[in-house]
């Protein structure tokens, strides 16, 4: 016959292995969703910075665009009042620095509407759209002294207006060169961000297995101690 004692002593072992199992059970539930929302999290993160960099390389293109075009708008000018001697060459020309200017606009439009994703000043843009507004006007009243039939206008047209594109030029390179600098930093931020967040998940996947095994050691102890 069991004696209370010995009764009492068997429930012992048999409880603690009991809770173990019941404390297991509860570990590996939140050790799971631990890691679930870890690498939920990561991945959100993750594709935020990607479309942020995604905005910014896009910026970095509405820039070398822009860049661009207004190199070929300068040099149609010039082809205005070098080569436009003749009505066709004259329309030509001036028409390719019109379409220029037009894509110079947009770009820097365009840029204007990604300036909260880029870091950009909107103040900086806009004040790129009024001296390029300015340049069209400058150009435009230069050219109004243009006389086709005399040689030497164009160099008097050309000497009215010679320099003044100098600064806008700066100013739009050094805001590529800005934006390419910020696009750089966020895929070094990117990566440093994702090594991070691979080293916390795996301490806490690391940290959970331990444990998990700790406790699994106590309940083979206690299971043997009840036989």
């Amino acid at each position: 016959m069991t004696s209370p004692s010995d009764s009492a002593t068997g429930a012992s072992p048999r409880r603690s292995l009991v809770s173990l199992a019941g404390l297991l059970i509860v570990l590996l539930v939140v050790n799971g969703a631990i890691g679930l929302f870890g690498v939920r999290y990561a991945g959100l993160k993750h594709a935020q910075n990607l479309d942020t960099l995604d905005t910014l390389v896009d910026a970095l293109d509405d820039a070398r665009q822009a860049q661009v075009h207004f190199k070929v708008q300068v040099q149609e000018w010039k082809n205005v009042l070098l080569r436009g001697q003749e009505t066709q060459d004259f329309e030509r020309y001036f028409d390719s620095f019109e379409r220029h200017e037009s894509a110079v606009r947009d770009r820097l439009t365009a840029l204007g509407a990604m300036a909260g994703a880029t870091g950009i000043a909107p103040e900086a843009l806009d004040a790129l759209l009024t001296e390029h507004a300015r340049l069209a006007t400058d150009y435009r009243q230069a050219l109004a002294q243009y006389d086709r039939s005399d040689a030497a206008s164009a160099a008097r047209v050309d000497r009215q207006v010679r320099g003044v594109d100098r600064d806008f030029s700066d100013r739009l390179d050094a805001l590529a060169e800005r934006t390419r600098l910020r696009a750089d930093e966020l895929r070094e931020e990117i990566k440093r961000q994702t090594a991070a967040r691979e080293d916390r998940i795996e301490w806490i996947v690391i940290a959970g297995t331990a444990i998990t095994v700790v406790l699994l050691l106590l309940m083979l102890f206690l299971s043997t101690r009840r036989r």
